[in-house]
């Protein structure tokens, strides 16, 4: 089972790709065009909000008490389909019984003056036993801040530090 979830959190964070994270391409619509209604001082918190919620979604949804669509919501329509490709994946392995578990979380960089435009966050995603090293690139969208995308890192031993409070 320990192994089955590494696989399956592999497959769902990673959307099938393993490594260093790559460079960050800027979204076609600059973020700070597309949204300026997150201030500055509220976001560390909408933040924290989302990913808590990530991994709520993300549980309910393997263990198949909500849609794929679920995720939607968290997310911008470009990852929603990499999660929706991660969990079409999960399906194949039948990895109904394995939950997800944030162990710590830290903003590494947020860009804006007044208004958010975009972070990256270092969270460690995976079981009570097992934590991968992921980047977290967050946007806002409507009043909130969403996932615009995951990428792992090949090392995790950040993960092995004691977990955020």
């Amino acid at each position: 089972m320990h192994l089955l979830f590494i696989a399956v959190f592999g497959l769902l964070v990673a959307g099938c790709s393993a490594g260093v994270p790559p460079a960050v391409v800027p979204s076609a619509t600059p973020p700070a065009i597309a949204d300026a209604s997150v201030l500055i001082v509220d976001a560390e918190a909408l933040i924290e909000a989302t990913l808590k919620k990530y991994v709520e979604v993300t549980n309910r949804i393997v263990s198949g008490d909500a849609p794929v669509a679920a995720i939607n919501d968290l997310t911008t329509p470009e990852w929603a389909i990499e999660e929706a490709n991660g969990f079409a994946a999960l399906d194949v392995l039948d990895a109904s019984e394995a939950t997800v578990s944030m162990a710590r979380w830290q903003l590494t960089a947020m860009r804006g003056r007044h208004t958010f435009v975009d972070a990256l966050v270092s969270a460690c995603l995976g079981s009570a036993t097992t934590q991968m090293h992921v980047t977290v690139r967050m946007v806002p969208r409507d009043g909130a801040i969403v996932i615009d995308e995951i990428s792992p890192w090949e090392d995790s031993t950040w993960c092995a530090v004691s977990p955020s409070p």
